[in-house]
């Protein structure tokens, strides 16, 4: 069984005044909820998995709209003084017996075809954009197809990719992952980004993530009203 993780906890402070009665997540573009499409591709993959959502501010408007699906919601009552290491950490502790992970970020759309891809890859990877760059997204650096590295601070290159916050773990590697990221939270650090574990695991070479790129297909992260306006423009009927 693949246990797939929807980090969605956030704010969304930059789409009010949507997001003053629901989650980020649950902003719709074109009518339909982001959650909702996400929940509704997983479910159609015809894969095995779980479906685990960690929810903070407006919780009780997603566990509502889920009420009569068979979802594992975690609460992070911490939402607004942490960041989503800490809302993953939650869910790993709250699951049983986790070996095939996928963890994704719910302010994102995506084409039916990259969920799908990420579902059935055999081996740890990130899903990455060879065909967009933006200076202010979360990069990876990519040397004989192996990830070294995930951060902002990647300057462009012919090695730099875009990640689109997807990201897969296999196996053993899940709980090398996992592992890592327990040792921060009990550190104390409840205020670091997912991708500071996955940069720190890829650098020490506790496991391979390999870069697995979406080719043409859509996708785009909402952040603000501009991002979800050409959203709805890149994801109309």
């Amino acid at each position: 069984m693949i246990n797939v993780i929807i980090l969605a906890a956030g704010l969304g402070s930059r789409l009010r005044p949507i997001t003053n009665t629901v989650p980020k997540c649950m902003v719709p573009v074109n009518e339909v909820p982001l959650i909702e499409r996400l929940v509704n591709q997983l479910n159609t993959s015809g894969k095995d998995i779980k479906i685990n959502i960690v929810l903070g501010y407006k919780s009780g408007a997603v566990i509502h709209h889920f009420r009569n699906s068979n979802i594992n919601f975690i609460l992070n009552d911490v939402y607004e003084t942490t960041n989503n290491m800490y809302s993953l950490y939650l869910a790993t502790q709250s699951i049983a017996n986790l070996s095939d992970m996928v963890v994704i970020n719910a302010d994102c759309i995506y084409d039916d075809e990259i969920v799908k891809k990420c579902l059935n890859s055999k081996q740890s990877c990130i899903l990455a954009d060879p065909a967009f760059f933006n200076e202010e997204a979360m990069k990876i650096e990519v040397e004989e197809n192996t990830v070294k590295g995930i951060s902002k601070a990647y300057l462009k290159s012919e090695n730099t990719f875009i990640s689109i916050d997807m990201y897969r773990f296999i196996g053993n590697e899940s709980h090398k992952m996992i592992t890592y990221v327990e040792e921060v939270v009990k550190s104390g650090d409840l205020n670091s980004w997912t991708e500071v574990a996955i940069d720190a695991i890829v650098k020490n070479d506790y496991i391979n993530m390999k870069p697995l790129f979406i080719d043409s297909y859509r996708w785009y992260e909402i952040d603000n009203h501009a991002d979800l306006a050409i959203a709805c423009k890149l994801f109309s009927k």
